[in-house]
């Protein structure tokens, strides 16, 4: 977890408002029962030094020198279905308001049901090109 935080505390300056916390924790405690508030308390991070490097900004331009890996379902063979989304951020599902993720992967909660192929999302709805390749902002930067 050290080396986590060290990274991620690191990347960008998190509000030190402790009530802003305590807001968002007593909200997601109603909304979100299973984690009764836990992943919106406050982290190391507000009281981590600020960034001493500017954030750097996202874009579709620039050298091709970025690779993105994921392992491969070998080992679980037919008992997996891969189900990717064309956006940005970390996380898919319920945490971008994108549909056809959110269909699959409630759909696989509520009734047991894995989709008969591997998927390709688009962007969520409402998107634009350009905003598809940029993380929806939560109200906390985590």
């Amino acid at each position: 977890m050290a080396t986590f935080f060290g990274v991620v505390c690191g990347d960008a300056p998190y509000p030190r408002d402790i009530s802003l916390y305590q807001t968002q924790v007593l909200a997601d405690q109603a909304k979100y029962p299973a984690t009764n508030g836990m992943p919106s308390n406050i982290p190391p991070c507000a009281f981590w030094p600020k960034p001493i490097e500017p954030a750097v900004e996202i874009t579709d331009r620039g050298p091709s020198n970025v690779l993105l890996t994921q392992n491969l379902r070998a080992a679980l063979g037919s008992r997996a279905r891969p189900v990717t989304a064309d956006q940005a951020g970390h996380g898919t599902y319920l945490g971008t308001e994108n549909e056809c993720v959110d269909t699959i992967g409630t759909e696989l909660l509520v009734n047991g049901k894995l989709p008969a192929t591997d998927v390709q999302c688009g962007p969520a709805a409402g998107t634009s090109a350009e905003a598809a390749g940029k993380p929806r902002q939560r109200q906390l930067p985590f």
